[in-house]
């Protein structure tokens, strides 16, 4: 489904407007570019982020590296061992989440691992967007040091066109999906040009 321009990015951002596939494509990537997934997940329980994730790739072993960061789990290790799992009390607590993402890289040193962020949405909600920029900076710059692919997710219609450029200088590749005639399709910008709108 996708080019060797793109499986080879260190960095990729899916934006594009509710229910036109993202999701689909996050977790597609994310088993195509490495052995283990990390996701940090914002939006859904680490339980449901392994449920989309089998659902998405076909595959319920080798479940995906969870940071937490949705309330209602936050304060739950009933799910797995605390080493495949971490959870963070508020989605707003940047300085925690990349605490857990350090224990990550601390204890999987020279894996193959990819880390996806799904999404970006929940902290510019509650976070402003130059201190989401600085943390998105920092995690990148860590996951760069391991050879970690990153995948961020990031819903449009929201946010202005500023903050959407700033947030996406920070990729080298980006992939918008669009709802286009009853059906799903994406588009990806790499450093080596743009393609053609693809059905999924």
């Amino acid at each position: 489904m996708f080019s060797s321009a793109v499986l080879e990015s260190e960095s990729i951002l899916i934006s594009g407007p509710s229910f036109s596939g993202k999701q689909s494509l996050f977790y597609t990537l994310l088993d195509e570019i490495a052995t283990q997934p990390l996701v940090i997940s914002t939006h859904y329980s680490s339980r449901q982020t392994r449920i989309d994730y089998a659902q998405a790739v076909g595959k319920q072993q080798d479940p995906p590296l969870v940071i937490n960061c949705t309330p209602s789990q936050s304060s739950s290790n009933n799910e797995t061992t605390p080493d495949n799992i971490e959870h963070v009390e508020n989605v707003d607590n940047l300085t925690q989440v990349g605490t857990k993402f350090i224990s990550f890289v601390q204890s999987h040193p020279g894996e193959d691992l990819a880390v996806g962020i799904y999404s970006l949405t929940p902290l510019l909600v509650y976070t402003a967007s130059k201190e989401v920029y600085k943390f998105a900076h920092a995690l990148l710059t860590q996951a760069r040091a391991q050879e970690w692919p990153v995948i961020g997710v990031l819903d449009l219609g929201i946010y202005d066109e500023q903050t959407i450029s700033t947030i996406q200088s920070l990729f080298d590749c980006s992939i918008r999906t669009a709802l286009c005639d009853g059906g799903r399709k994406f588009q990806t910008r790499t450093r080596t040009g743009t393609t053609e709108w693809t059905s999924f």
